[in-house]
């Protein structure tokens, strides 16, 4: 098989593909791109889900977990869906749940609804 030019050395020294592989060798299902950053833009998730592709086997799915950094987690999950991915994993800060010690800023009194009068 060969291997995609664009593949980018990951921190390891190991290149994406090579990566792919080795979490495959291990025992892997399925293998993410995952965009912990926020920074990918809808090419490099093109080319990573393709990247793994030309070197997994076919029955290891592939994955995108994608950040909303930069408003784009769900274009970005869109395009991994096009290109052949089978899982989806998002993360969006606005949705992220607060801890349940987190300190409340809410009075005491019931919630009410907007336009309704309290008793």
């Amino acid at each position: 098989m060969a291997l995609r030019p664009q593949s980018a050395p990951a921190p390891s020294g190991l290149s994406t593909q090579a990566q792919a592989r080795l979490m495959e060798s291990y025992g892997a299902h399925c293998v993410y791109v995952t965009d912990s950053g926020g920074r990918l833009t809808l090419d490099g998730v093109r080319d990573r889900v393709r990247a793994y592709q030309d070197v997994l086997d076919p029955g290891t799915e592939i994955g995108i977990q994608a950040h909303e950094n930069l408003s784009l987690s769900v274009a970005n999950s869109l395009t991994a869906v096009e290109e052949g991915a089978t899982r989806v994993a998002r993360h969006s800060p606005a949705t992220a749940r607060a801890p349940a010690t987190a300190p409340s800023n809410r009075s005491s009194q019931p919630a009410r609804r907007p336009g309704t009068r309290g008793a």
